[in-house]
C-alpha cells in the first residue's frame, strides 16, 4: 500500500531527487518479483511508465526509469523506453474519474519492441488507467503478455 515507509520512499524519490530511495524501492520490489516468479519466466524487457516531455524536464529524471534501471541491472533484463507520452496534467492532480478517462492515444510507440512478454514499471499504481493505456498500445504492436510491477498501490476515495 502507498502508506507509511513506502509512501515516504516514493515521495522522496519523486520530489526530492531521492535516488537512494529509488534503489531501496527497487531492491524491495526485486525481492517480491523473485518470489513471485520462482518457477516462471521473467519478462523479456522492462518498460518504465514514461513522463511527458515537459514533466521530465521539470523533474529532471523519470522516477519509474530509476526503479526500472536498478531492476534491469539486478535481474539482467533489458530496459527499453519505446513509448512516448503526450503532454498533459500530472496524474496526481486528477480525481479518480479524470484518471479513468485517460485517452487511449496518450501513448505512442516510436520504436519496435520485438518482444512478446514485457513488464511495465511504475512507482505508484492508483487506478490502473495509465497501465491500461500503455498495455493497449503494446498489445496492438505484438506484445502478448504485459506484467505490471509497481512499488506501491494507492487507494483513492
Amino acid at each position: 500500500m502507498h502508506e507509511h515507509s513506502g509512501r515516504y520512499l516514493v515521495h522522496r524519490l519523486k520530489f526530492n531527487h531521492g535516488l537512494r530511495e529509488g534503489r531501496v524501492l527497487s531492491a524491495i520490489l526485486r525481492e517480491k518479483i523473485e518470489a513471485a516468479y520462482h518457477h516462471e519466466a521473467l519478462p523479456q524487457c522492462l518498460i518504465p511508465v514514461p513522463l511527458s516531455w515537459w514533466n521530465q524536464v521539470k523533474r529532471g529524471y523519470n522516477q519509474a526509469t530509476v526503479i526500472a534501471q536498478h531492476l534491469a541491472n539486478t535481474l539482467e533484463i533489458p530496459l527499453m523506453q519505446p513509448l512516448r507520452r503526450k503532454n498533459g496534467p500530472s496524474q496526481r492532480t486528477l480525481k479518480r474519474t479524470q484518471r479513468q478517462q485517460l485517452k487511449a492515444n496518450q501513448f505512442r510507440l516510436f520504436k519496435p519492441l520485438g518482444h512478446t512478454h514485457v513488464a511495465i514499471i511504475d512507482d505508484v499504481l492508483t487506478t490502473g488507467s495509465t497501465i491500461k493505456a500503455m498495455a493497449n498500445v503494446l498489445a496492438a504492436n505484438g506484445v502478448e503478455t504485459v506484467d505490471v510491477w509497481c512499488t506501491t498501490r494507492a487507494l483513492l476515495d
